[in-house]
C-alpha cells in the first residue's frame, strides 16, 4: 500500500467516525459538540481535495454517456457534499460562538438534524458502494509484510489464510460501524421528534396564553351606579360618597390576580435542545420557561 492510499484510508476513518460522534450530543456537550462538527467538516474538505482529480475527470464528462456506476457515485458524493454544506451553515448559525439572535431556532436545529440524518444514510449507501475497495484496504493493512534481515527463511504461502483474515475483519468493521450508525441514527431521530413535539407544544402554549391575554383584556360593562336624591335634600346630595354596592360595582376595586410571566414559551426538558438552557432550581426545566 503506497503513501497516497493510507493517507486516503486513515482521513476517510477519521471523518467516518468524527461525524459519527456529532450525533452523540449528550454525551460531548455542546461545546465539544461543535469542535467536533468543525473537525468533521475539515476532513471532508481534505477528503474532496484528495480526489480532486476524480472529480475534475466526472465533471467535463458529466453531460457525456456515462457508465451507470459512475452517475450512482457522482449523486451520492454531491448529496453527501451538499449536506455537510448544510449541516455546517446551520450548526455555526445555531453555535454559541456566533450567538445569533435566531427567531425560528427549533426549525433551525430540526433542519440540522434532519440533514445530519440524511447524510449519514448516504455516508453508508457509499460505503456499500465501495465495500470491494474497504475490504482490500483492510486486506492491505493486515497483511503488509516487514521486512527483517533474515537468512534462510523459508517462505510459506499465506495467500488463502490472509484473504480469510481479511474478509472476517472487514465483516467485523463493517459490523461495528453499522452498529455505532444504527445508534446514532437513533439517538437524532429521537432528538428531532422530541424537537418537534416541544415545538408543537410551545405553539399550543403560546396560543392559550394568547387567548386568555385577550379574554383578560376584554372590557368589563359596568352598570352605572344609580344616585337617589331626596326632594328636601339640597344639590349637594348629589356628591355623596358611593354606597357598598357601588364599590362591588367598580373593579377597580376588587384585588388584582397575579400574572404569570414567561420568558421563553420552549419548556425545554433538558439540556441539548437550546443553547440558553439553564436550570438553577435543579428541578428539571428551564428557568426560562417557568413563571416569575
Amino acid at each position: 500500500m503506497n503513501k497516497k492510499q493510507k493517507t486516503n484510508w486513515w482521513i476517510n476513518i477519521a471523518l467516518l467516525l468524527s461525524f459519527l460522534l456529532t450525533f452523540f450530543l449528550d454525551l460531548t456537550g455542546v461545546i465539544a459538540h461543535q469542535w467536533v462538527g468543525i473537525i468533521s467538516n475539515f476532513f471532508a474538505g481534505f477528503h474532496l481535495i484528495l480526489h480532486r482529480d476524480w472529480v475534475k475527470s466526472v465533471l467535463n464528462r458529466i453531460f457525456q454517456n456515462q457508465s451507470g456506476k459512475t452517475r450512482r457515485y457522482l449523486v451520492v458524493d454531491f448529496l453527501i457534499l451538499f449536506g455537510f454544506i448544510l449541516i455546517g451553515f446551520t450548526g455555526l448559525a445555531m453555535s454559541t460562538w456566533l450567538n445569533l439572535p435566531i427567531k425560528n431556532y427549533d426549525a433551525w436545529r430540526q433542519i440540522h438534524i434532519a440533514v445530519s440524518i440524511s447524510s449519514l444514510i448516504f455516508i453508508l449507501i457509499k460505503l456499500t458502494l465501495h465495500r470491494r475497495w474497504f475490504e482490500r484496504m483492510i486486506r492491505k493493512l493486515l497483511t503488509s509484510s516487514v521486512m527483517i534481515p533474515v537468512e534462510n527463511v523459508v517462505v510459506q504461502s499465506t495467500n488463502g489464510n490472509s484473504n480469510r483474515m481479511g474478509r472476517r475483519e472487514f465483516l467485523v468493521s463493517m459490523g461495528v460501524i453499522s452498529t455505532a450508525s444504527v445508534i446514532a441514527l437513533a439517538s437524532a431521530s429521537k432528538s428531532l421528534a422530541e424537537s418537534i413535539i416541544t415545538t408543537e407544544t410551545a405553539e399550543i402554549n403560546a396560543d392559550h396564553s394568547q387567548t386568555i391575554e385577550n379574554t383578560e383584556t376584554t372590557p368589563q360593562v359596568t352598570e352605572t351606579p344609580k344616585v337617589t336624591v331626596q326632594p328636601t335634600e339640597t344639590i349637594q346630595a348629589a356628591t355623596q360618597t358611593p354606597t357598598v354596592e357601588e364599590t362591588q360595582a367598580n373593579p377597580s376595586s376588587s384585588p388584582t390576580e397575579n400574572n404569570c410571566t414567561v420568558r421563553c414559551p420552549r419548556g425545554c426538558a433538558f439540556p441539548g435542545h437550546c443553547k440558553r438552557y439553564t436550570d438553577t432550581k435543579n428541578n428539571g426545566r428551564c428557568d426560562l420557561g417557568e413563571c416569575l
